[in-house]
């Protein structure tokens, strides 16, 4: 649903707004993750935080192709587009380790400041 408002803005507004704007989700999204992890009262916040992290994560998703399009010449737009994508999988990766790592509530807690110093 949230996906050909990603793409208009992309095409309408350009890849570095429409990168702006996940950027700016996914920073209030891990901020809100935090705020909920800061009490077992707030855990919803969490879900919203992860929510709003969602909707930034659609922009970023275009970005790969339009960047290779936009700065690469032809010979080396396939590249450029897999090496990109890949960055994001290895992020989604990253997540998946945060379960081994964490095991306490206050170790949550840095783990999402963490977060949100990455974004």
């Amino acid at each position: 649903f949230a996906f050909p408002i990603a793409t208009t803005i992309i095409d309408r507004y350009g890849l570095e707004t429409a990168a702006r704007v996940g950027v700016v989700l996914n920073v209030l999204g891990a901020i809100l993750r935090c705020v909920g992890c800061s009490h077992s009262s707030l855990f919803v916040v969490v879900f919203v935080g992860q929510t709003v992290c969602g909707f930034g994560q659609i922009f970023m998703l275009g970005v790969p192709a339009c960047l290779a399009q936009t700065w690469f010449p032809d010979n080396e737009k396939a590249r450029a587009t897999s090496i990109a994508a890949l960055t994001n999988q290895l992020g989604v990766a990253a997540g998946f380790l945060a379960p081994v790592i964490v095991t306490t509530g206050d170790q949550l807690l840095r783990l999402q400041i963490v977060f949100v110093c990455l974004c």
